[in-house]
């Protein structure tokens, strides 16, 4: 009888732990489970650029549904809107921005669906992060996530994700702004392959096939061909065409040229058992 009270005591003080969890805490964990994933060191949370991203969400919320908030026009705060601030517009630039969103952990699922949102959080520099939000009159949040890299430091390029072996991978591409797919349509989770932001990578040719070695058709968005007028900063990705396929596997297989060095990299991963959704910008 005793150890039960104590295994009940013990679960609830546990979950009491977990629910009592800091939202920027939280995004930060999350944040290094997907650089641990890919074999990146993790990062550490700035309480500086944590409260300028507070007061972008702020800023966020104050302007909803208005043309700031349109399209990429969140990225550049305006100074004459209500919550505007240096601070706040220093973080609007660099980061990642969801306008509304449940809570932090789906924006951080949400930024890695996506091609451009993935690279940041990728990047072997990455130091340090802000973690901002701001809650919505109807209970959601707007969420910023800002990036400080090293100022030295040459890291461990380039990263490849999904990572070699990994499970458990989603199937679908984010609700990303902008949108590589063509005609603002829909494809398979993001396989990126990312080299530092200003090399010079070319000569990408890139194959991705599933399990029974079937090739599998997918969008192809390099340094030389970037699939929007948005900086590539040295990514290649393949989003294949359809979803991908629940509980299957994938090998990818691409061919560069990277500072005028040739080179191939191969690598494979297998999806998840059920469906995951995001949108952000």
């Amino acid at each position: 009888m005793y150890w039960c009270v104590a295994l009940l005591v013990l679960l609830i003080t546990n979950a009491s732990q977990a629910k009592a969890e800091p939202p920027d805490e939280r995004a930060l964990r999350l944040v290094n489970h997907y650089r641990e994933l890919a074999g990146l060191t993790p990062v550490k949370l700035d309480q500086q650029l944590s409260a300028a991203c507070m007061e972008h969400a702020n800023y966020m919320v104050q302007n909803r549904g208005t043309d700031a908030m349109a399209g990429l026009n969140a990225h550049n705060q305006r100074p004459s809107l209500p919550g505007a601030s240096a601070a706040g517009a220093a973080c609007a630039k660099t980061a990642d921005l969801f306008p509304r969103v449940s809570d932090l952990g789906v924006a951080i699922d949400g930024w890695m669906a996506g091609m451009y949102h993935r690279r940041p959080m990728l990047d072997p520099q990455l130091e340090r992060i802000g973690v901002g939000y701001a809650r919505l009159p109807d209970g959601m949040l707007t969420a910023a996530l800002r990036f400080e890299n090293a100022t030295r430091g040459h890291g461990n390029w380039p990263v490849a994700y999904p990572a070699d072996k990994q499970t458990d991978v989603p199937l679908d591409y984010g609700a990303e702004y902008p949108n590589p797919i063509p005609n603002h349509g829909t494809g398979g989770y993001p396989i990126t392959l990312q080299f530092p932001p200003f090399d010079k990578v070319t000569d990408v040719t890139a194959k991705l096939t599933d399990v029974k070695g079937n090739s599998v058709e997918f969008f192809l968005s390099d340094p030389e061909h970037p699939a929007t007028s948005f900086g590539q900063y040295g990514v290649i990705c393949l989003i294949a065409k359809p979803s991908l396929q629940a509980q299957n596997a994938y090998n990818v297989r691409i061919a560069a040229t990277w500072n005028g060095k040739p080179g191939t990299w191969i690598w494979g991963f297998s999806t998840v058992t059920r469906v995951f959704g995001s949108g952000q910008r």
